[in-house]
């Protein structure tokens, strides 16, 4: 049956987020060398969410980026974004 990894972000700093993401990402390449049909990794998520630390439990109106940060009201690049770009163009992040 085919799958996906989603929702490969983490809440905390931009480093762990891309060590996350890469990881998730190495993982999904090896799986599908060994015959698994993955279809792809997801970030979660792209425009960052609000309260998702406390899985909507508590009304904190705490905000986390994402890829992108609309915090200030536009879309500003992350280092996820760094990430997710690198990793969709060349298949690798340093």
């Amino acid at each position: 049956m085919p799958v996906a990894i989603t929702e490969a972000h983490l809440g905390c700093t931009p480093d762990e987020q891309v060590r996350w993401l890469c990881e998730a990402h190495d993982a999904a390449r090896q799986v599908r060398a060994e015959g698994c049909d993955l279809r792809g990794v997801t970030v979660w998520s792209m425009l960052g969410a609000v309260d998702w630390c406390s899985l909507l439990t508590a009304r904190r109106d705490r905000y986390e980026p994402g890829a992108f940060d609309v915090s200030d009201g536009g879309p500003r690049r992350t280092p996820l974004a760094e990430a997710v770009e690198a990793l969709a163009k060349r298949g690798r992040h340093e």
